[in-house]
């Protein structure tokens, strides 16, 4: 019988385990842990986000029409890696500058319409998942895709030495990656554009001075990519020594000013994916399909 507990339950007893030498086998796949050990029993951990059951089958359908369809011999004559890959670019400014005026343009749906654009799903599968059709929910689209690059990394402890073996989705992953790899240099390239009015961007999502060129100039990027794009405007940004700001300076529908930072290394020049806990749920539901760890090989 296996018991269901938290992950952070299933990872304290493995070190419990492993210090007093009993042996054991902790499976992890992203957040969720799986222990089989004498000591404890066997258990589990339940994944922190639910699928439905209707968007459980529709990921099975998009694994059926990859496999059934070799997708992944399109994606054989480059192999990216997460190095390859910019998820997120934060600009230098000076120490306690204050910048008003500024505005966020996203990609809208933009891993699924990149999966679209590279040839991966069908138009009647990108329409199924689409939001315009809203049965399938954002993080069931991630996950769909995400899971092609899944990574399974499983301890073996004998009760002396542990071992570590990393199972990756080595058929598969080059689809995602490739997906990934298309939108990191679209943000790259209008980050680029944005010149002195680019202050950073975060997976789909870049934030510039509002002046109309600017915007114009990365707009035109997104499009030249097949991207739709969805803006807020009315924010402000602030730097100090390890953080950038980004705030509302009116509140949306008289609602309470949102404020989100962005954390920087010592160096300030690249920027970590850890942010305020909205943001970090958002990290967490990529984590589904590898983004998270991804980052963290590239600190």
């Amino acid at each position: 019988m296996r018991t269901i507990e938290n992950s952070t339950t299933i990872h304290d007893k493995a070190l419990y385990l492993h210090e007093i030498g009993e042996p054991f086998i902790l499976k992890k796949i992203n957040s969720t842990f799986t222990l089989e050990c004498e000591y404890f029993g066997n258990s589990s951990s339940r994944p922190s986000q639910k699928l439905t059951g209707k968007e459980l089958a529709f990921i099975k359908k998009i694994r059926k029409h990859i496999n059934d369809n070799d997708i992944d011999l399109k994606f054989l004559d480059k192999n990216y890696f997460p190095n390859d890959i910019q998820y997120v670019l934060i600009d230098k400014k000076p120490k306690n500058s204050i910048y008003d005026n500024c505005i966020e343009i996203d990609i809208d749906q933009a891993y699924w319409i990149t999966a679209l654009k590279l040839g991966i799903i069908t138009e009647e599968i990108f329409y199924e998942g689409s939001k315009e059709k809203g049965n399938i929910s954002k993080l069931a689209r991630l996950v769909s895709l995400g899971s092609l690059a899944k990574k399974t990394s499983v301890y073996y402890f004998d009760g002396k030495r542990l071992r570590k073996e990393t199972e990756r989705s080595e058929q598969t992953e080059n689809i995602w990656y490739s997906i990934c790899k298309r939108l990191s240099d679209a943000m790259l390239e209008a980050s680029k554009v944005a010149n002195d009015d680019f202050f950073l961007f975060w997976v789909d999502g870049i934030y510039v001075k509002n002046n109309t060129d600017t915007v114009k100039n990365v707009i035109d990027v997104f499009k030249k990519y097949g991207y739709n794009i969805k803006t807020r405007e009315n924010l402000k940004i602030t730097y100090d020594d390890e953080r950038v700001y980004v705030e509302d300076e009116i509140a949306p529908d008289n609602s309470k000013k949102k404020v989100r930072p962005f954390f920087m290394k010592k160096d300030n020049q690249e920027i970590n994916y850890y942010t305020d806990k909205e943001l970090r749920n958002i990290a967490l539901q990529y984590s589904k399909y590898g983004v998270v760890d991804d980052i963290e090989l590239k600190k």
